[in-house]
């Protein structure tokens, strides 16, 4: 029987990176490009004329709109003459504006972060004066910036960082999920991108899934930037069947962003070239990160997203699908993830609001607020659906916190996960 992309591949989600940025819907309208330059244009424009009271972020903004170097340039130069408070005030303002205008901020987000650590010199502070923005990349970049200055500032050997620890007061788990993900991208880093060595490490964490999903993604980037005229989407394929099977669920979806490539961002190749790998479970992770990246082609449009993936296999269209909506649902918001279930066909709406109501679940959303949401689904369609519906499960290993700061073992149980 078809088996389902679980809890695991949630978390590897959490934080998902793509080659080019995009964008999404603003004030209930599309925003469609023809080109990647045609959108970095419109939003670095829009960027350069908004209006705020706060002067620090109107001067950063209309001095650099989208150009992430020139944001965290102008960030330094105020650290050196502004307090603490108003430093912290405007990172809050740029990322929150990011967002607010529909910005795909993912990789600004990282290297904000990357700042933030810079500025405040410790874990904990850093991650508890700043939001989860950017879909949860500006943690990523304070994590990532602690292990480069332990190891090239304070000349550490990487092999005595103590890791196990660093994300345990983070005071939730999906904070914790985007912690554990800095930290695989800050070890691969620190190990010199010695992928097996950096994945290893991670099996000192709880929910090592989400630090080897950071690893990936490292490594998928730096992959891109050294092979750019020679990327084989075969090599991928091989490269991820290699490895040992905990780490190839992470290795195929973020590889994806490679696959693409190597195809001219051709989806239907694209599906095929993931057609061939003999493992159908492994089929399934490749047309999820397909799912998950090919937003970068299509530039904010859902409906030419969906038909994309529609152009796979029939049994595995429905991965790709469901790559598709929980990208939009961590970087974009439950709004856009309810209009993209009613933008998809009859026969994936089902399952679509299925993972609406497990996101929020998995998001600590209480039963009453989920059941709010959830009533809005097509006026009351699918309703039933988004809040109780339990499809099939592989079997996965979740331990989550609630509220009261109890514990709730669901590994291997029919609630695990998604």
């Amino acid at each position: 029987m078809k088996k389902n992309i679980q809890f695991y591949l949630v978390i590897l989600l959490i934080g998902i990176v793509i080659v080019l940025i995009i964008a999404l819907q603003r004030n209930g309208e599309s925003d469609k490009f023809e080109t990647l330059q045609e959108w970095q244009n419109v939003y670095d424009m829009r960027l350069k004329n908004i209006q705020t009271e706060n002067p620090h972020v109107k001067e950063i903004f209309s001095k650099c709109g989208i150009e992430k170097h020139c944001t965290i340039e102008s960030l330094s130069d105020l650290a050196k003459k502004e307090d603490k408070q108003v430093v912290l005030g405007t990172v809050r303002e740029i990322l929150s504006t990011y967002e607010k205008i529909g910005f795909y901020c993912h990789e600004n987000g990282h290297h904000i972060g990357m700042f933030v650590y810079g500025f405040i010199g410790n874990v904990s502070e850093s991650i508890s004066s700043i939001e989860r923005r950017c879909g949860g990349s500006v943690y990523h970049g304070i994590i990532e910036n602690y292990f480069l200055s332990a190891v090239l500032l304070e000349n550490q050997n990487v092999k005595d960082l103590k890791i196990t620890n660093i994300c345990d007061d983070m005071g939730s788990d999906l904070l914790k999920v985007e912690c554990l993900h800095g930290i695989g991208h800050g070890l691969l880093k620190a190990y010199n991108f010695d992928v097996t060595s950096a994945l290893h490490r991670c099996d000192e964490v709880t929910l090592p899934e989400s630090c080897y999903n950071g690893v990936a993604m490292e490594n998928a980037i730096k992959y891109r930037e050294d092979n750019n005229e020679s990327l084989n989407g075969f090599d991928v394929i091989r490269y991820c069947s290699s490895l040992d099977k905990k780490y190839q669920p992470t290795c195929y979806i973020y590889q994806a962003n490679i696959i693409l490539i190597s195809k001219k961002y051709s989806i239907n190749e694209s599906l095929t070239l993931c057609d061939t790998i003999k493992n159908q479970e492994e089929i399934d992770y490749c047309y999820y990160g397909i799912g998950a990246q090919i937003f970068s082609t299509s530039l904010g449009n859902i409906e030419k997203t969906i038909s994309e993936c529609q152009q796979g296999k029939s049994n595995f269209q429905s991965l790709c699908i469901k790559g598709n909506e929980l990208f939009i649902l961590d970087q974009f918001g439950i709004d856009k993830g309810l209009e993209f279930c009613k933008i998809i066909p009859e026969n994936f709406k089902s399952d679509c609001y299925y993972n609406i109501g497990a996101f929020l679940r998995f998001s600590f959303y209480s039963e009453e607020k989920i059941m709010n949401i959830c009533s809005s689904a097509e006026n009351g369609k699918y309703v039933e659906d988004c809040v109780t519906k339990k499809p099939k499960r592989i079997k996965c290993t979740a331990i989550f916190i609630l509220p009261d700061n109890t514990t709730q073992d669901l590994t291997d149980s029919i609630g695990c996960g998604f």
